[in-house]
C-alpha cells in the first residue's frame, strides 16, 4: 500500500461516539463494544511519510476492539506509556511489549479507560530491506508471534520517536514535512522497529491456551450471532461447554464484566446503532428496544443512559435532526 495525501496528518480529531471514532480511521476497520458505562471520549491521530503510517489511540471506556488493521501492511502496536492496561489476543500486555499483528491484521483486544497507544504500520518488504540492512536474519521467524517482550531500553528509544513524530504532527502538519522528520518516520523508526523485535526478553514463556480462553471465544461467538433471541446466560455457557462459574470467571479476567453485562453491552450497542440509522418517522424507541430483547422501558432506558450518557430518545432525536438539515440543505 502507498499513500498519496495532501497533508501528512490524516487524521487529528476527538471523538464522543465511539461508532464516529471507528468509521474516521483511516485505512483501519474497527468494531468497538463499549462494556462500561459512561459517556465516550476518545482521540485518534495519523500521519504518514512514504510507505509508513503512524497511528494513536486514547480510548477513555472500557471497549471490546474487533476488525482489520490496513491491508496490504504489517502492523505493530507499542503502549503509549507505561501504565496502559489491556489484553491482547489473551495476554495482559506490560510496557515493553511489541504486539505484532497477523498478515490479515485481524484486530482482537480489551482496552481500559486509560488505553493509550502507538501503531506503526509498513510492508512487510520493508520490514526485511531493513533487517537486511542491519544484519538481522532471523525476522521471517519474529514476525509469526503475536507478542514480543522485548528489552525495555530499546523499547523506550523507540517510543520517544514514535511519540516525538507524533507530538510535531499535532503541533502543526505541515512539521512533518521537514526532511529530518520524513527520514525519522521512512527509516529511523522501521530501523528501530527491527531492533526492538530483535532485543526480545526470552525469558517470557509461550502463550499456553486454556480451557477457559477456548470458551470465552465460543461464548463471544455465541453471543454475536444470537445477543438479539432471548437468549440467557445459561444459554451462553451451554454453547461454550463450561460452567456458570468458570465462564464468570473467564470474562471478569477478559473483559473485567461479568457474561451478563456484556450480554447487556452487545444488545444496548445493536439498539444504540439501530436508532442511529433509523427513519424517526416510522420507528420508535421501543419498537427497537424490544427487538433486542428489551421490554421494561424504564429499565432499559436507565441502563442506556448509563452505558451511554444519553437518554435512548435523545440518540433518536440526534437523527431527526440529522434528517431534518439533509432535508433542508437538499431543497
Amino acid at each position: 500500500m502507498s499513500f498519496s495525501p495532501i497533508s501528512p496528518v490524516l487524521v487529528h480529531r476527538r471523538f464522543d461516539d465511539v461508532d464516529e471514532l471507528a468509521v474516521a480511521a483511516r485505512h483501519w476497520d474497527f468494531d468497538f463494544l463499549q462494556l462500561d458505562g459512561g459517556a465516550f471520549e476518545g482521540e485518534i491521530f495519523q500521519a504518514v511519510a512514504g510507505h509508513v503510517l503512524l497511528s494513536e489511540g486514547r480510548f477513555g471506556r472500557t471497549l471490546k476492539q474487533e476488525g482489520s488493521s490496513p491491508g496490504g501492511m504489517r502492523t505493530f502496536a507499542i503502549p503509549a506509556t507505561p501504565n496502559v492496561r489491556f489484553k491482547w489476543r489473551r495476554y495482559e500486555v506490560v510496557p515493553n511489549d511489541i504486539l505484532v499483528f497477523p498478515r490479515n491484521g485481524e484486530l482482537h483486544a480489551v482496552s481500559q479507560p486509560d488505553f493509550h497507544v502507538f501503531t506503526i504500520s509498513l510492508p512487510e518488504s520493508l520490514l526485511h530491506e531493513v533487517a537486511e540492512l542491519s544484519g538481522v536474519v532471523r525476522l521471517s521467524k519474529l514476525l509469526r508471534r503475536e507478542r514480543i517482550h522485548c528489552s525495555l531500553p530499546v523499547m523506550d528509544r523507540l517510543r520517544r520517536s514514535v511519540h516525538r513524530v507524533i507530538r510535531a504532527g499535532k503541533v502543526d502538519a505541515q512539521l512533518l514535512a521537514d526532511p529530518a522528520l520524513q527520514n525519522e518516520m521512512q527509516f529511523e523508526i522501521p530501523r528501530m522497529l527491527v531492533k526492538a523485535l530483535v532485543a526480545w526478553d526470552t525469558s517470557t514463556g509461550v502463550f499456553a491456551a486454556r480451557r477457559r480462553d477456548r470458551a470465552i471465544k465460543q461464548a463471544e461467538a455465541y453471543v454475536a450471532q444470537f445477543a438479539h433471541r432471548p437468549i440467557t446466560v445459561r444459554d451462553v455457557c451451554l454453547a461454550a461447554k463450561v460452567s456458570e462459574r468458570t465462564l464468570q470467571y473467564g470474562f471478569l479476567e477478559y473483559f473485567g464484566v461479568t457474561p451478563k453485562a456484556y450480554l447487556t453491552a452487545v444488545r444496548l450497542t445493536g439498539v444504540r446503532r439501530e436508532l442511529k440509522e433509523a427513519d424517526p418517522c416510522s420507528e420508535s424507541v421501543n419498537e427497537i428496544a424490544g427487538r433486542w430483547g428489551f421490554w421494561h422501558m424504564g429499565s432499559f432506558a436507565a441502563d442506556y443512559r448509563r452505558q451511554f450518557g444519553e437518554l435512548p430518545s435523545q440518540t433518536l432525536t440526534g437523527v431527526a435532526c440529522r434528517h431534518h438539515l439533509q432535508r433542508r440543505d437538499a431543497r
